[in-house]
């Protein structure tokens, strides 16, 4: 597939652009897979200036489109229309500040942080030697492996937003100074609020995370009564605790006030979707059974139960109410998980059976 030629257009528009700029680019060789098509223009800026200028002169119309080292990309047989920005040199400085920083360009991989921390014998980076990325990625995706992740480590981002205008978002709680969860989602929509992010984060799961559990119990009465009959009573209970459960951690507490999205924790992000170990289920049934043995080899069996199942997670298939599965539904309200629970529909509540054999 070929895009029409924009390029001609930009640089006359664009005339100290310095990096470079090339129609109808083929990604594949920018990726891992080796796959995909054209980038209908791609630019590799020379600084943070030259990328400043390009952003700022580039019509909104345009859509833009950022990659990394491509360890984690699969680009679309059909190309990326619009320009398609890869970082490159001037974005691959590793600095080692005063104290235990670490100042770092968007382009330098994940595995050269981890390198540079423990010449210098810095603490805290070395999780960053098991991801096949650059920093850039890590820093959008919250990139993390063997129990560390790019929050528990960032202080500040400086970046570019989509008008051009050079930016620095802060990690740092302002009253410990310890970093908190929020990363910048650098390029608003008309509808979106400054700093008020409009990406979700899939798939949150705590470092903290345990199996779900459950306990059952049983306990059964039986008489034997006249006229060769036989009663039964059962009484079966099961508790279901530590399930999977999708919540929305950005989620901002329901009141009687108008919505405020200024309320949400974490600014720079729409949704944040996290497995919690939130969700419960109990379950509880009373059966009664009597059978009667009548002659010739006939038996006669009636059983009638009553169940209860309330249950606060959607079971192993998504659905409307709550499913534990990634990219999941969140539940309507976090802050009253209790609220949520209901009758399981697959359930019954009452059941009545008749058997006779011979």
């Amino acid at each position: 597939m070929t895009f029409p030629d924009i390029g001609p257009d930009l640089k006359a528009r664009m005339p100290q652009l310095r990096g470079r700029l090339l129609a109808n680019q083929s990604l594949a060789e920018l990726t891992w897979f080796r796959v995909g098509g054209p980038a209908q223009v791609l630019f590799m800026p020379e600084d943070e200036a030259d990328l400043s200028y390009l952003l700022a002169h580039l019509s909104p119309d345009i859509p833009v489109t950022v990659i990394g080292l491509g360890s984690n990309l699969i680009i679309r047989d059909g190309g990326v229309p619009g320009v398609v920005i890869r970082l490159g040199r001037g974005f691959s400085d590793i600095v080692v500040e005063e104290g235990t920083r670490i100042r770092t360009g968007t382009a330098v991989p994940d595995v050269k942080v981890a390198r540079a921390a423990q010449e210098a014998a810095i603490a805290g980076l070395s999780f960053l030697r098991g991801i096949p990325g650059a920093i850039g990625g890590a820093l959008r995706m919250n990139g993390g492996a063997y129990g560390g992740e790019t929050k528990d480590a960032l202080v500040s981002a400086r970046g570019v937003d989509r008008a051009g205008r050079i930016r620095t978002y802060t990690n740092a709680d302002p009253v410990s100074g310890a970093p908190r969860y929020q990363f910048p989602a650098p390029f608003y929509t008309a509808t979106t609020q400054q700093f008020i992010g409009a990406s979700d984060f899939y798939q949150n799961t705590p470092t903290n995370y345990r199996d779900p559990q459950t306990a059952q119990w049983n306990l059964t009465v039986e008489r034997e009564l006249p006229g060769n009959m036989a009663l039964r009573v059962s009484y079966v209970g099961m508790n279901s605790y530590r399930m999977n459960l999708t919540v929305d951690l950005n989620q901002t507490r329901p009141g009687t006030q108008p919505y405020n999205p200024a309320l949400k924790p974490y600014q720079n992000w729409n949704r944040i979707l996290s497995s919690e170990n939130l969700g419960f289920g109990n379950y509880q049934a009373l059966q009664t059974e009597l059978n009667r043995r009548l002659s010739k080899g006939l038996s006669f069996q009636a059983s009638y139960t009553w169940a209860k199942n309330l249950a606060n997670y959607g079971g192993d298939a998504p659905s409307g109410f709550a499913p534990e599965v990634i990219y999941g539904t969140a539940v309507n309200d976090r802050f009253s998980l209790q609220n949520e629970s209901r009758q399981r529909g697959r359930d019954q509540k009452a059941a009545f059976s008749l058997i006779g054999n011979l």
